[in-house]
């Protein structure tokens, strides 16, 4: 079954690879998806704790984060 998990894994890093044309926002959740089935691979007491610690920030809000900017004070650096 591993192995199917590292080819569901590898497939799904491919498609976001090539639809998103290699952009930032898809590296972002490829790397997510990666760590997300990494913790699959753990022991079942260590799996949930594992997903617990995975990065739950949509990419807007960690771009948002990023730049300083938060939901509040969006536009209002004088842009």
């Amino acid at each position: 079954m591993r192995r199917r998990e590292r080819l569901l894994a590898g497939f799904l890093l491919v498609i976001a690879w090539a639809g998103g044309g290699c952009t930032t926002q898809a590296w972002y959740e490829a790397t997510k998806a990666g760590a997300r089935n990494e913790c699959r691979r753990q022991p079942a007491g260590e799996s949930e704790t594992c997903l617990s610690r995975v990065n739950p920030l949509t990419y807007e809000d960690y771009e948002r984060q990023r730049s300083g900017q938060t939901p509040q004070n969006r536009g209002s650096r004088g842009e």
